[in-house]
């Protein structure tokens, strides 16, 4: 009887340990034409150690799932655009946080030869 109850026992806890676990979705965008950014790398990090992180699709959309919850930092990178650090991002169980980031252009002068 014991050995048919202990794999749900198993299952339940394993089924809970996973449901805790919390996303982060959103859009990276340039802070002065309002376009997507496609293929920025976004970072969560904590303590300044990085947690997970995404690329971007083409149209500037990333999902970072599954995050234990929390609170983190969030760092977005690209190499046309000052990198941006977002602190104190909560992170919530079960629950799916929408980030959307506006980057600044890097824009560097090049000298005449």
């Amino acid at each position: 009887m014991i050995y048919k109850i202990l794999p749900l026992f198993f299952l339940f806890i394993y089924i809970h340990t996973f449901a805790q676990e919390g996303t982060l979705k959103g859009k990276v965008t340039s802070k002065e034409s309002k376009e997507p950014i496609p293929f920025a790398t976004v970072i969560i990090e904590r303590g300044g150690k990085q947690i997970a992180a995404a690329s971007c699709d083409f149209d500037g959309i990333y999902t970072i799932k599954p995050i234990a919850p929390g609170t983190y930092d969030v760092k977005a990178t690209h190499i046309e655009n000052h990198p941006l650090t977002i602190q104190s991002v909560i992170i919530p169980p079960d629950k799916i946080t929408f980030l959307d980031i506006q980057m600044t252009s890097q824009v560097t002068q090049l000298q005449v030869v």
